[in-house]
């Protein structure tokens, strides 16, 4: 079956984690979120590190998955490579997470 799909706005070219976030809070409830972070089609913008970070706070909150579509992760042309995959990100978080209730006990 299918299901219903909502178009999600962008800023300087990637995807807007604000936008989102306001539909998140008027109600919105995805079961996923498919983006290009790196090189999106087809403005070519490339998504923050603290805005993949935020997506994936966003995602355990609001409980949707995230499909980061990253085909041309290993494609860039500018002298810094693009931030962290989604895989890494979360995983990083993670770790943030663990080591701050180590630190609490």
């Amino acid at each position: 079956a299918g299901g219903d799909k909502e178009g999600a706005a962008a800023a300087a070219g990637y995807f807007d984690v604000d936008a989102l976030e306001r539909q998140l809070s008027s109600g919105l409830r995805p079961r996923l979120v498919y983006l290009i972070p790196t090189h999106s089609n087809p403005r070519g913008g490339t998504l923050p590190l603290e805005s993949r970070r935020r997506l994936v706070q966003l995602a355990r909150v609001y409980g949707f998955f995230i499909i980061a579509d990253e085909v041309y992760h290993l494609l860039h042309w500018g002298s810094l490579p693009p931030p962290p995959r989604f895989a890494a990100v979360e995983l990083m978080l993670t770790r943030e997470e663990e080591q701050g209730k180590e630190r609490e006990e």
